[in-house]
């Protein structure tokens, strides 16, 4: 199996032009140099399993890379969820974005079969995102017989999964080589033609109000418009209210923007007001 820091030596020593050694790299981690030695081993194996060749070469103990990045990322792409070693970190945001963006509703033994940990260990790592998710009043009941479910208010709900995809977002802006384990659950989630939408929809928007808006601000609007498509679609409406819902429908923005918002298919009334708001 492979992890995380295979991937992080990997593209150390593609950065560093064949220049850094293993003792470079186990000063960096504070870690033993035997520790990197049976990483880089474990990574040869692999690589050897998969294309008959090592994928580091050490040399007077420097080490170089005997791939290309292309060869690299090919392989990469094609590694199973059973091949990788998830970190405690990573465990929890798979969680995270599995229930979030797909799941709503679910049993442990979806995730233990799927990503091959042990009930134990998901417990534990719910036990975790609870933590994060409780700053947005969230919970996921785990006293359930039935399944594990999500608690707490649709407008909370959708403002985390915003958080969650513009970190996702940020992230993969990095150039590097690295196995994306929430990849898969993205590409389901967030496609293109639904961003391009949500993307056009917001241009519009802007150029009917005259206004203009940072970056990071375009971004969580067209993220909560095209979430709202699809929780919507779902049958996870907003019931709440905005709670400055008559200061709102009485600006001059909001019969605007009302007025191109409600021609999008699954937007409801509420989305609305909310959108207003965070406009």
């Amino acid at each position: 199996m492979v992890k995380k820091r295979y991937f992080e030596i990997i593209n150390l020593v593609l950065n560093s032009n064949d220049e850094i050694t293993i003792k470079d790299i186990s000063n960096l981690y504070n870690i033993t140099e035997r520790s990197i030695r049976y990483d880089i081993d474990e990574l040869n194996v692999f690589f050897q399993e998969k294309n008959n060749k090592d994928i580091i070469e050490i040399n007077n103990n420097r080490l170089k890379i005997l791939y290309s990045e292309n060869e690299i990322e090919d392989i990469v792409e094609n590694i199973k969820e059973k091949e990788y070693f998830l970190s405690e970190n990573e465990r929890v945001n798979i969680l995270s974005y599995e229930i979030f963006l797909s799941k709503n509703e679910f049993i442990l033994q979806y995730f233990t079969e799927k990503y091959n940990l042990s009930k134990t260990t998901v417990r534990y790592s719910l036990k975790e995102l609870n933590k994060i998710i409780s700053e947005y009043g969230l919970v996921i009941d785990m006293n359930n017989n039935r399944g594990y479910k999500i608690i707490g208010s649709e407008i909370n709900i959708r403002k985390y999964i915003i958080n969650i995809l513009r970190e996702y977002i940020k992230n993969t802006k990095e150039k590097k080589i690295e196995y994306d384990p929430l990849k898969k659950i993205i590409q389901k989630f967030y496609k293109k033609s639904r961003i391009e939408e949500s993307k056009n929809t917001i241009n519009k928007i802007l150029d009917y109000t005259g206004k203009t808006i940072s970056d990071e601000a375009f971004e969580t609007l067209q993220l909560f418009l095209f979430i709202s498509v699809i929780r919507n679609k779902n049958g996870h409406e907003i019931e709440e209210d905005v709670e400055n819902e008559i200061f709102l429908s009485k600006t001059k923005e909001f019969s605007k923007i009302r007025e191109i918002l409600e021609k999008i298919e699954n937007i409801k009334e509420k989305d609305i007001h909310y959108f207003v708001d965070f406009f």
